[in-house]
């Protein structure tokens, strides 16, 4: 299929018989519905619905997903300041097209209060986890955090609340919390293998020092009962004083393995790269792999980038696909190139690709099949797909946007794309599917 025919629906954002409703199965519909839209069936790609705000969308299957929406609303000081606040989760039973809000109560498990009285009042709910078409679990980040206000970075309490984690085992109709974080901790990851075994990685300022962290990782065996505190790790401003810190990107494969990407110094000059590493024991310590070959610019081939990586995805204990945006600086109307990295053997060595873009999104179902998002130009990104592990990829799709994430969905694959000119915390986001097996 031509490139020009995956997102024609852009520039008509009016889709001729859209439709207006709400699903069922998660609650009550309480304010506007998010989405509006009808599939179109022409090509790989088909429209399915446009999204007013959006925050983060993860899908059991092919019809059951669940949606956080980001709005701006004014923080009372200053003239017409805005801060991003996430509000409410939604539910759909038609693969996006039609969404309802889910208002099911939260309930304490005896251990930890409950943060609100339902879940459509849960300060900043975030990191969706579908485990199948009725059991969800969702991380939510309080307020606890400050808000800056003008460009002199003055700072005001915006409220405090605590995070952590509810889950519902009824498709969203009630909700039990499972952990409650201390003030001003926020989460980065939350991973569930299956409904007892969860992991939480948080961090928090730790020191006066601006670039000081402290981050840990818990773990529970037990559906959010108890919780073990595993590590601790701290970032301090000192580069030199660095050994390894985690960036958030943990993904437990199973019970036992998982994988993570952690900021090490890697020469005596105190540059840093994201270093992969993998836990073989449910994330009591962590073992770096073979370190991944740097990428260069070809114009000037003694530059090296081996800065951290933009996301990864693991497979399995031995397979993982990595990718990276190498300085994605406008030159122009070109953009600098992209690098892609695979190994099948736990990291030991890793197959090297370039990219003529930078890398921005990738997803893979097998070490053949995959697809990515990179950026064409500072306008312009594009969708390719690879059947052969990345050795070539033919382009699907082009747009004037910003393609936001990928949704795997069963036998199918979602991508979220923001329309360009759509402007700062407000406009139309597109959803789009296609069929794994086309």
């Amino acid at each position: 299929m031509c490139g020009r025919h995956i997102l024609r629906y852009l520039a008509a954002l009016a889709f001729a018989g859209a439709l207006l409703g709400y699903a069922t199965g998660c609650g009550s519909a309480a304010g506007p519905a998010p989405a509006t839209g009808s599939p179109s069936d022409d090509g790989q790609w088909r429209f399915v619905a446009e999204i007013d705000d959006f925050h983060g969308i993860a899908f059991s299957d092919r019809g059951r997903g669940w949606l956080v929406r980001s709005t701006y609303e004014q923080v009372g000081i200053g003239d017409g300041m805005t801060a991003p606040v996430r509000r409410g989760l939604w539910a759909t039973d038609d693969g996006g097209r039609t969404w309802a809000a889910c208002t099911g109560r939260i309930r304490s498990n005896g251990r930890w209060e409950a943060p609100a009285p339902s879940i459509d009042k849960l300060p900043n709910p975030d990191l969706l986890t579908p485990l199948d078409r009725r059991r969800l679990v969702v991380a939510f980040q309080g307020v606890s955090d400050y808000v800056v206000i003008g460009g002199t970075g003055f700072m005001v309490e915006a409220g405090y609340s605590p995070g952590g984690v509810v889950m519902s085992l009824d498709g969203g109709r009630s909700w039990t919390t499972c952990l409650r974080l201390p003030l001003r901790e926020v989460i980065a990851a939350s991973c569930w293998t299956d409904l007892r075994h969860g992991w939480v990685l948080s961090y928090h300022k730790s020191g006066e020092l601006l670039d000081s962290w402290l981050w840990t990782l818990r773990r529970t065996a037990d559906g959010g009962r108890s919780w073990q505190e595993l590590a601790q790790w701290e970032r301090p401003r000192d580069g030199n004083a660095l050994v390894a810190c985690p960036e958030g990107f943990l993904t437990m494969v199973d019970r036992r393995v998982g994988w993570e990407v952690f900021l090490m110094r890697i020469d005596k000059f105190a540059s840093f790269g994201g270093v992969m590493c993998r836990t073989m024991d449910g994330g009591e310590t962590w073992s770096p792999a073979e370190r991944l070959p740097a990428a260069r610019d070809e114009d000037a081939p003694g530059v090296q980038y081996p800065g951290s990586l933009d996301g990864f995805q693991a497979l399995g204990q031995d397979e993982v696909w990595c990718w990276k945006a190498i300085e994605p600086v406008v030159e122009g109307d070109t953009m600098w190139e992209g690098a892609l990295y695979h190994t099948t053997d736990g990291g030991r060595s890793w197959v090297y690709s370039d990219i003529s873009d930078p890398v921005h999104w990738a997803h893979f179902v097998d070490g053949r099949r995959g697809w990515m998002v990179t950026g064409v130009n500072h306008a312009r990104q594009a969708v390719s797909a690879t059947v052969d592990g990345g050795l070539t990829w033919d382009r699907e799709g082009e747009a004037e946007g910003r393609f936001i994430a990928f949704a795997p969905a069963s036998d199918a694959l979602r991508l979220v794309v923001r329309a360009r000119g759509s402007g700062f915390g407000a406009g139309a986001f597109m959803l789009y599917e296609r069929s794994i097996d086309d």
